[in-house]
């Protein structure tokens, strides 16, 4: 009697939600360590980040005083500025679209472990895009406070880079799994898959004819 007990109290205790929370930091954690690798974060960094940034610097900088005057009405102008300025931080570099083969050889681990494959992939994505969508808002909003842009054209500019952040992450995110390599022993043969480097200048010439169309209409 003590035994059934004893075994009733353990079966009252609610502990799948304790459970599942602590599985989620582990995961979050797992996924933190390989991006520790300064090669491959200094590339990611460099390619999808500080180049659009150094251009955009480049380019506001003659004409913060212009900027600065403009209204409300050229919200719809900002808007834009913000899908152009996170279309040219999508290529082949991003860090969402190698955070799962960054797995490597622990892959086929984390699959034959008794939980649900799409939990640990949904953690994956949305760490990986809250990364990326965090890093591109600040250097948008320090060039912002550079140029003295009005809070009411940095609202629209902002809008633009969450919405095309995650519509950029989600078709990169689906690329990693459809180029999915395991057997990688540089962070190269990562970055170089697809079109590699070809795709990385497509994408970023295609964004400055994109905002000179913009610009033009």
């Amino acid at each position: 009697m003590q035994i059934k007990s004893s075994y009733t109290k353990k079966r009252k205790t609610p502990t799948h939600p304790v459970v599942q929370k602590s599985l989620g930091k582990t995961l979050i954690r797992y996924n933190l360590q390989l991006l520790r690798q300064p090669s491959f974060m200094t590339q990611v960094l460099m390619n999808t980040i500080m180049m659009p940034f150094i251009f955009l610097f480049g380019f506001s900088y003659g004409s913060k005083d212009l900027i600065h005057h403009l209204g409300l009405e050229y919200a719809g102008v900002f808007f834009l500025v913000g899908v152009m300025f996170s279309f040219m931080t999508f290529n082949a570099y991003a860090l969402v679209g190698n955070i799962i083969s960054l797995d490597g050889e622990n892959f086929e681990m984390m699959r034959s472990f008794p939980i649900k494959f799409t939990h640990y992939l949904k953690i994956k994505f949305w760490l990986a895009t809250g990364i990326q969508i965090s890093l591109t808002i600040i250097l948008s909003l320090a060039i912002a406070f550079f140029i003295r842009l009005k809070i009411e054209l940095i609202l629209p500019l902002l809008s633009g880079i969450i919405l095309s952040q995650i519509a950029g992450c989600l078709y990169y995110f689906a690329r990693d799994w459809r180029l999915l390599s395991l057997n990688w022993t540089d962070p190269n043969q990562l970055l170089s898959r697809g079109l590699g480097n070809w795709g990385v200048f497509m994408m970023t010439f295609g964004s400055m004819l994109f905002g000179k169309y913009c610009k033009i209409n």
